[in-house]
C-alpha cells in the first residue's frame, strides 16, 4: 500500500530525503520525517490509525510558552535567530570600505 502523504504527515516538512515510511499497528503505512519517526520509535503509545499518530507526535508544547524568555541574553539570541527578520529599511544604513 503507497502512502498517501508526500511529506511527513505530521509536520509537512518535504524533502525526500529526509523522510521515512512506518508501518502502523493497523498495518496502514505512514510518512514521517526523521524527527516525527525518531519520535514514533521512542514512544511507549503504539499509534494503530495516522490520526492516532499524528496526535501522538504533533506538537505539544502551548504557544503562549514560547515567547516568555528566562533573561535577556535569552530574549536576545532568541530574536536574533527569528524568522521575523527586520526590513531593509529598517537596518541602519552601512558604508563599506575599501
Amino acid at each position: 500500500m503507497a502512502p498517501v502523504h508526500l511529506g511527513c504527515s505530521v509536520c509537512g516538512f518535504a524533502d525526500r530525503r529526509g523522510l521515512v515510511e512506518v508501518t502502523l499497528k493497523s498495518g496502514a503505512r505512514f510518512t514521517l520525517c526523521g524527527t516525527h519517526a525518531l519520535m514514533h520509535e521512542r514512544s511507549t503509545n503504539v499509534a494503530a490509525t495516522p490520526e492516532h499518530a499524528r496526535a501522538l507526535l504533533s506538537e505539544r508544547r502551548s504557544q503562549a510558552r514560547r515567547h516568555v524568555y528566562a533573561d535577556e541574553l535569552a530574549e536576545a539570541l532568541s530574536l536574533a535567530f527569528t524568522n521575523d527578520r527586520r526590513k531593509a529599511s529598517d537596518r541602519r544604513a552601512t558604508e563599506r570600505r575599501y
